[in-house]
C-alpha cells in the first residue's frame, strides 16, 4: 500500500520539479502541472487518510486476533497499489 502513495508523492514532485525548470512555460502548460500537482497530493492525502485508518483499526484488535486482509481499504486503492506492482 505504502508504493501508491511513494508513487504518487514522486509524481507531485516531478511535476513541482518541472515548474522550477520551466517558470516561463506557457500558461496552459502551468494550469495543467499545477492541476497534476494538486490531484496527486489531494489522492496522496486520502490514501494517507486510509493507511493510517487500517493501522489503527489493526492496533486496536485484540492481540492473536489482528486483521489479516485489507479491510477499510477501498478498491480504488487496491487497484492504484496493483497498478504500481505493490
Amino acid at each position: 500500500m505504502h508504493d501508491v502513495l511513494a508513487h504518487r508523492l514522486s509524481l507531485l514532485s516531478i511535476h513541482a520539479g518541472a515548474l522550477q525548470v520551466a517558470p516561463d512555460a506557457p500558461a496552459p502548460d502551468i494550469q495543467r502541472a499545477t492541476g497534476v500537482i494538486w490531484d496527486s497530493a489531494h489522492q496522496a492525502l486520502e490514501d494517507l487518510r486510509e493507511i493510517t485508518g487500517v493501522l489503527h483499526a489493526s492496533s486496536l484488535a485484540p492481540i492473536g486476533k489482528a486483521p489479516t486482509g485489507p479491510r477499510g481499504v477501498s478498491t480504488r486503492f487496491l487497484t492504484g497499489s496493483r497498478v504500481v506492482g505493490g
